[in-house]
């Protein structure tokens, strides 16, 4: 059975962020040491791993950073936006009294 430091193509792909066919593309090119199969399935050694991982180096980066571009959107006008919503409240709590 697989140890935790053997994962699957899919595996990879998923936790590294980036196509399951750049992750075969490098698989074929590894040694038979760096990988084994297990009921059709194919899992990477660690050693296999970490060829791959130093392979994708800048595509690794690349898709953290928009990752992070993702979740934190900067938006210089969402600030202003928000300003002006809290000065209409306030011209509108004038206008009641």
């Amino acid at each position: 059975m697989a140890e935790e430091t053997e994962k699957t193509l899919t595996q990879l792909a998923n936790e590294l962020n980036v196509s399951r066919d750049k992750i075969i593309y490098r698989y074929k090119k590894l040694p038979e040491e760096d990988y084994f199969k297990e009921n059709n399935t194919i899992y990477l050694r660690h050693s296999g791993i970490q060829k791959i991982v130093d392979d994708l180096g800048d595509d690794i980066k690349e898709n953290k950073e928009e990752e992070q571009e993702e979740e934190n959107p900067v938006n210089p006008s969402f600030d202003y936006l928000v300003e002006q919503l809290s000065k209409k409240d306030e011209q509108i709590d004038q206008l009641q009294n």
